[in-house]
């Protein structure tokens, strides 16, 4: 442990408007736009064992986890009751409720307490022991046995290892009753405000008792316990540990379904989860057994290709039959992974997937990976291990690019028909990288990727995203990621994808509302945000809109918002202004564009049915004029001396009659954008061209600059410094 003399820490507080985040006490007055900001809305904490977790809910209210291991053969068990969402890391299990408090793991709770950063925790130690608590910073000592400190998020991996280090070994030796951490601490609580408060309805109550049996016929010595009342989830909801063989809950009576998880440790190391689940009903005192020995139908895939698991995972979710509130169950093993078969629950609604990711071979020649689920059921079946051919899968060619060879971070999300939430585990992979991934494709499911392009963990701004969409047993199809120059735009809804396109440049009466993104790639539908500011990152935008000289709007860190103009028709000027500074970007770090479009009062509906409006329903579209590259260079977007051409599709924001064009130019600066060179804008058809120049033989940074205007007057004029980079030697 480490003294820390600082007793007060400042703690930033983001408030989210419309997905976007926004600083406390920024947000803007009734008069004031409705602005849109440069950083996700992405909420990210870190556990106080290290590991990493982001949460995005995205227009439709559908939720995103991603995880992000501190520690090898990392497994979790990631928990949604009703709207509080937990993440246990499989070593922190043996220890609930006796020496770790469960609300270290609420995530919801971290992030409403602005915990993100730091863990504040109060240890109770055992009498006479003087133990050392890696990762934990001390502040304060109230009594002798009593410690007062915090974990910070550049020491929990400490924490998080010597927490792993230890459940193996009191896994093999057998679990002590007493529980003690590192040699005496008796518990670590969380010391901040802790879960929600629930409010339930004055009914009569009744003990339940929750007997659980483990493996060896003896009572089961830890566990996770998730407890929901099936009639109306408002009734009883909760999470709780199973210590010693018993839980207890004070609950009215109706139907319940109960769900109870314990690990064992295998000859590798790896964390086997084994759950069992039951459904009952609450009519007085009750006592129910769960038994893990029932846990005997194991989680598995068989490939056509040779591949090595990275983790196999269930998911069982209970929603109620009164309201949809829902207990959502996720447990994933790098192992083995067992489960007892159980029918569909009586009341209410019972949903199970499992799945299982895998990748290729150490010294394979090519790289290949699974990213697979079996058919959801009601049930949870008897026998769970599929045979997966090729011909039902979904086969993706991928090329991810970076600017340097350095680790990303890849998440990959897939999303039935029935869930609300979903998480994804997000392992190091180094970049740049071409991959084949090979996709469960069946009916309903929903598919979704996101790539980070570092790993660092000061920022999770820095990815980008797609739509989700659906794919199509033996559909073939190749996908580009981080492919530059990577620059500000309006991203689309592309062919496949199951979510209905919002208006992002459109006009209701005299409200205009832009929705746009701070980086777009050479994929149209992808799209992401900016890093937060911190040591060495610079993120920043200037958003300016005028009408002949009437400044509508000059904002700073915005990408976007609802901004009241003028009655009557007018010419505007839109101008935006973006920097994107960080140790692991090289190319375009400045750009510049600048919108010139028409526009009038918008009295009645003008685009179509499936397209949504931000603001009210009677809006038409504006039709600005898009850009999407596809530099023909490497993936570490540099391009070599001599010949160079890339792929260029002047597009339109959705919803709109775009004019033809009437004109496009392009350019290059290969000396800081003293000079320009005209390149050749050849057409393909369908606003595409290829476009050709020459390369010089200096090596360095290339600034370019394109101009593309239609018959209407709507233009737009970007510039992207350092959109590539001349290197002879990097190909």
């Amino acid at each position: 442990m480490r003294i820390d003399k600082r007793l007060a820490v400042p703690v930033v507080v983001t408030a989210v408007i419309a997905g976007y985040a926004l600083p406390a006490g920024s947000a803007p007055a009734a008069a004031a736009p409705a602005v849109r900001g440069i950083h996700t809305s992405a909420q990210v904490v870190t556990l106080i064992t290290g590991d990493r977790v982001a949460v995005r809910t995205d227009a439709q209210g559908r939720q995103f986890v991603v995880r992000h291991a501190a520690t090898d053969r990392a497994a979790y068990t990631t928990v949604r009751q009703g709207a509080e969402l937990y993440v246990f890391p499989k070593a922190a299990l043996p220890y609930l409720g006796v020496s770790l408090d469960t609300s270290l793991f609420d995530v919801s709770a971290l992030i409403r307490d602005g915990n993100g950063d730091r863990v504040p925790v109060r240890l109770s130690l055992a009498a006479g022991t003087a133990p050392t608590a890696p990762g934990v910073t001390v502040t304060g000592s109230p009594n002798a046995t009593t410690r007062d400190g915090y974990v910070a998020a550049t020491d929990a991996a400490a924490f998080g290892a010597a927490l792993t280090v230890q459940a193996r070994r009191d896994l093999a030796a057998g679990v002590p009753a007493d529980r003690r951490l590192f040699g005496g601490v008796g518990m670590v609580r969380y010391a901040g405000r802790g879960p929600a408060p629930v409010i339930r309805p004055n009914f009569p109550m009744f003990t339940l008792r929750v007997n659980a049996v483990g493996v060896d016929g003896a009572p089961l010595q830890h566990g996770v316990l998730g407890l929901i009342n099936v009639d109306d989830g408002r009734k009883a909801i909760s999470i709780g540990a199973v210590v010693n063989g018993e839980a207890r809950a004070s609950v009215p009576a109706g139907h319940y379904a109960a769900v109870v998880e314990s690990i064992d440790l295998d000859a590798g190391g790896n964390f086997v989860p084994r759950v069992v689940t039951r459904d009952f009903e609450v009519t007085a005192a009750n006592t129910i057994t769960m038994d893990v020995r029932e846990a005997t139908t194991k989680v598995g895939f068989t490939l056509p290709r040779p591949a090595v698991q990275n983790e196999v995972g269930l998911v069982w979710q209970r929603t109620d039959a009164e309201t949809g509130v829902l207990l959502s169950w996720e447990a994933t093993g790098t192992g083995d992974l067992f489960v007892a078969p159980a029918p569909a629950g009586g009341v209410g609604r019972t949903d199970y997937v499992t799945s299982g990711s895998f990748s290729s071979p150490a010294g394979s020649a090519d790289s290949y990976g699974f990213d697979l689920h079996q058919p959801s059921t009601h049930d949870i079946p008897a026998v769970q291990q599929t045979r997966i051919t090729l011909d039902s899968l979904a086969t993706v060619r991928e090329a991810f690019a970076n600017d340097k060879r350095q680790d990303a971070l890849i998440a990959r999300f897939t999303w039935e028909p029935w869930q609300f939430f979903t998480s994804a585990n997000s392992p190091e992979i180094p970049f740049p990288l071409r991959n084949t991934e090979y996709v469960s494709a069946m009916p309903g499911q929903e598919h979704q990727v996101l790539v980070q392009a570092n790993i660092d963990i000061e920022s999770f701004g820095s990815f980008m995203t797609n739509s989700r969409h659906v794919l199509t047993p033996g559909q073939r199809l190749s996908e580009e990621w981080w492919r530059g120059p990577i620059k500000p735009g309006f991203p689309v809804v592309t062919a496949g994808s199951t979510v209905d396109p919002f208006c992002l440049a459109c006009r209701s009466g005299d409200v205009i509302s832009l929705s746009m993104f701070p980086e777009t790639d050479s994929a149209p539908d992808h799209f992401g945000f900016l890093d937060v500011d911190s040591d060495g990152v610079t993120s920043t935008s200037r958003l300016r809109l005028r009408t002949g000289d009437t400044v509508v709007a000059d904002e700073q860190d915005i990408s976007g918002g609802d901004f009241t103009v003028p009655a009557g028709p007018a010419t505007y000027t839109l101008v935006y202004d973006q920097t994107r500074i960080a140790p692991w970007f090289v190319t375009a770090p400045v750009s510049h564009t600048e919108w010139t479009f028409r526009s009038d009062t918008s009295a009645t509906r003008t685009v179509p049915d499936n397209l949504r409006c931000v603001t009210d329903e009677n809006c038409s579209a504006l039709s600005l004029p898009d850009t999407t590259y596809h530099l023909n260079g490497s993936l570490l977007n540099t391009m070599a001396p001599g010949a160079a051409s890339m792929d260029l599709t002047i597009r339109r924001t959705p919803g709109g009659r775009p004019a033809p064009l009437s004109r496009v130019t392009v350019s290059l600066s290969f000396d800081g954008g003293h000079r320009f060179v005209p390149a050749v804008a050849v057409p393909l058809g369908h606003d595409r061209f290829r476009v050709l120049w020459v390369n010089p033989r200096q090596e360095g940074p290339v600034t370019l600059k394109v101009r593309a205007a239609d018959t209407a007057g709507t233009a737009i004029d970007q510039t992207i410094e350092g959109a590539y980079v001349i290197s002879a030697g990097i190909l």
